[in-house]
């Protein structure tokens, strides 16, 4: 809060200490009354109001010395890239006066420097291509938003989704083993039992001579000595 109260008390460069006073410098007020407006006209007035308000706002909270929010920034912008060609080129030209004021704040200043860079990319072009150009920014935050979003829950559920998988897999394995060692014990008789059909033989055979699927049906005693000869 005090640097904010010696922000407020420093000499204000001609640019800021104007917004200060009079919000409404930017744009004249407009020569036709509301109801006489084409939708031309009507659509541009919007687009002032629209912006006036927002940048007053993150104005205030930057000479206040509290951080504007992103989605703060993004309004601004809307509203900013929608303006007339003549109302965005005065904003082009008052935020440049701002950046190179030799008494701006440093955090006026670096907002100016990102908005004139911005502003240098579009500032020449008609507005409707102005306006293609922000709808397509919106959509394409909109996916990576939906995308980063789609990753959390992602994140969030991959511990509960191992801990389906290993229950199911405990599940199998205690099936498997509980089918398989009966056909083997008949195997280990010498001649095949007489008790199995073809294809419980086939079954048999295959565990007893595949090693992946002998593994479920080996005794923890056996894995350990298998190991131990392997280390």
């Amino acid at each position: 809060m005090e640097k904010a109260t010696r922000f407020h008390r420093r000499r204000l460069p001609p640019a800021l200490a104007e917004l200060r006073e009079e919000p409404d410098h930017v744009f004249p007020p407009p020569r036709k009354a509301k109801e006489e407006e084409d939708e031309q006209a009507t659509f541009d007035r919007e687009a002032r109001e629209g912006y006036k308000r927002i940048k007053a706002v993150i104005m205030r909270k930057i000479m206040e010395g509290t951080p504007a929010s992103a989605a703060e920034y993004l309004e601004r912008d809307i509203h900013l890239w929608r303006l007339a060609d003549a109302d965005i080129l005065k904003e082009y030209n008052w935020y440049t006066t701002v950046y190179l004021g030799e008494d701006t704040p440093p955090p006026v200043r670096g907002m100016a420097e990102m908005i004139v860079i911005k502003l240098g990319e579009v500032v020449k072009k008609p507005q409707q291509i102005r306006i293609k150009l922000m709808e397509r920014r919106i959509e394409e935050e909109k996916a990576a938003k939906e995308a980063r979003e789609h990753d959390a829950a992602k994140h969030a559920s991959e511990p509960e989704l191992r801990d389906k998988q290993n229950r199911m897999n405990q599940a199998a394995f205690e099936e498997c083993r509980a089918r398989w060692l009966p056909l083997l014990a008949e195997m280990e008789k010498g001649a095949l039992s007489t008790e199995l059909n073809d294809e419980e033989r086939a079954l048999a055979r295959r565990v007893s001579y595949r090693a992946e699927l002998k593994l479920v049906v080996t005794s923890l005693d056996e894995l350990g000595c298998l190991a131990g000869s392997l280390g």
